[in-house]
């Protein structure tokens, strides 16, 4: 069984099932990509080959530690089934209410960059505690995300330059009256 010698299926096999289910597994090991795809025909516990073979790639696996990433966050009910964590705005210098009132579902604004001494905390919660979290408040809760460039699909590239970086680290609260000045 080589993970890495199984080519691209879907160009040679009947599609099945209505409307057919394409799959494609792309895996980056040691800065190489490997790229298979099918309908739903692989061989015998092929996907679980894969994740064996991956996880024992390594006795000791790199540890992803970004340089930054984008922090969003928005205004949630609360999920009486979520692990709750606690946010301090005051030490964090980060205040979610803030962020969130900026959030646009478009991606046009709402984002924050962070790059400072938060970011490593945040990080290690957002990969260790259970996906069904909510962060708290005050009175709040949010769902919170934290987009890294590289590594998250479809996370914004980071910003290029020095004006870029200071806007995007910048958080305010919105003043609907302002640039009404010309009116």
């Amino acid at each position: 069984f080589d993970i890495y010698e199984y080519g691209a299926q879907a160009g040679v096999q009947v599609p099945d099932g209505d409307p057919p289910v394409y799959e494609q597994i792309v895996m980056g090991v040691n800065d190489r990509t490997h790229i298979t795809d099918g309908f739903e025909a692989w061989p015998p516990s092929y996907f679980e080959n894969i994740l064996d073979t991956c996880r024992n790639l390594s006795a000791r696996p790199v540890t992803v530690a970004p340089a930054g990433g984008w922090l969003s966050a928005t205004f949630v009910t609360l999920d009486p089934d979520a692990t709750i964590i606690t946010w301090n705005a005051e030490a964090t210098g980060i205040d979610l209410i803030l962020l969130a009132d900026r959030y646009d579902p478009t991606g046009e604004s709402g984002l924050l960059w962070i790059d400072n001494d938060v970011l490593p905390i945040l990080w290690n919660v957002m990969v260790n505690s259970p996906r069904n979290r909510l962060f708290e408040q005050g009175d709040e809760y949010f769902q919170v995300a934290l987009a890294v460039p590289d590594l998250t699909r479809d996370a914004p590239p980071a910003p290029a330059t020095e004006e870029e970086l200071t806007r995007a680290r910048i958080l305010e609260e919105i003043d609907p009256e302002a640039g009404d000045e010309d009116e």
